[in-house]
């Protein structure tokens, strides 16, 4: 993961040492001129991460384009309904209700609590980089976005922790799935502890 701009720039040790110091200073006037530029010089680093980051993405996403892979916004809601009945619908309510520590605020949670036996880590990634895929949905838990990727047998777990690096496909859960030759891939956002995840029917 590229480590963020401001952190790169600036000594963020010093920098909150510098707030402190002029937090202190008597001089009221001095004191706020002091934080508000010291405020711009935060702000101007985080500008530039931001924009350092979309132009990233955009060339990624260009790059993909040209591969052949394309990412075309569609409605999440069917999409996700046809997750639940493919994976979810599974495992029962009394499975679920069983099993110990068991929560259903995520949909991995499914694979974590081995309610479903998944491959997990490096593994899973091998699986998908390999799967069959010409076509494959995208969607992620707690945010509205959607996708149909088609192309997708050229997109490649390296490419979505690119994508991910670049502050676009960040947003939490993502899962990709196939529904026509019934497999999902998971990376979730506890990447460090759970998944990514790999299943198939």
């Amino acid at each position: 993961m590229m480590e963020r701009l401001e952190a790169r720039i600036l000594n963020l040790e010093e920098y909150y040492r510098l707030e402190d110091e002029y937090d202190r200073i008597k001089d009221s006037k001095e004191r706020e001129v002091r934080l508000e530029l010291l405020e711009r010089i935060m702000e101007a680093a985080m500008d530039l991460d931001v924009h350092m980051n979309e132009y990233m993405y955009d060339q990624k996403m260009k790059e993909l384009q040209e591969r052949g892979v394309k990412f075309e916004m569609m409605d999440r809601e069917p999409v996700v309904s046809q997750w639940d009945r493919m994976f979810d619908a599974l495992v029962s309510t009394e499975a679920k209700a069983n099993a110990k520590h068991y929560s259903d605020q995520f949909r991995w949670h499914l694979f974590s609590f081995e309610l479903l036996n998944a491959v997990k880590g490096e593994d899973a990634g091998t699986k998908f980089d390999a799967a069959e895929k010409d076509e494959l949905f995208l969607f992620f838990d707690y945010d509205d976005s959607c996708y149909r990727v088609t192309g997708a047998d050229k997109l490649t777990v390296k490419d979505i922790m690119e994508l991910q690096e670049y502050g676009k496909f960040d947003s939490a859960d993502r899962y990709f799935f196939d529904p026509k030759r019934k497999w999902c891939y998971i990376m979730t956002h506890e990447t460090e502890w759970c998944g990514p995840y790999f299943y198939h029917l």
